[in-house]
């Protein structure tokens, strides 16, 4: 965690025991080192959090299975679309053709031409 070497550690021991006084330096290293060890369980525990949400992140069966059911959906509605498209076209083929046997190509013509029936009727 730090890179200290004999000589710094002897230097701080040196300088902290001159500051503290042999007294209390026991009871300042004994708190000094619960602090570091409460700190690196705190440090693991984010860790370790922080791992289970990635590896929920990395699992993403359950997204390829929603846009391949998107995909179907899709597929689905386009060939409804396909199918309401066709059946308008021959109910529009069948509604122009005019009694009589004549036919027209536009669909208000041949709704005028009913509307008029029916006002002589």
């Amino acid at each position: 965690m730090f890179d200290f070497g004999i000589g710094e550690l002897i230097v701080i021991f040196a300088v902290a025991l001159i500051v503290v006084g042999p007294d209390k330096l026991p009871q300042i290293a004994k708190t000094l080192g619960k602090g570091l060890g409460e700190l690196k369980k705190s440090m693991d525990n984010i860790k370790g959090q922080v791992h289970e949400e990635f590896s929920e992140i990395k699992d993403t069966s359950g997204i390829k299975d929603a846009l391949d059911g998107g995909i179907e959906l899709r597929k689905s509605l386009q060939d409804i679309k396909e199918q309401v498209k066709t059946d308008f076209a021959k109910a529009v083929d069948t509604t122009t053709e005019l009694p009589g046997g004549g036919a027209t190509n536009n669909t208000a013509e041949a709704a005028e031409g009913k509307n008029e029936d029916k006002v002589s009727q």
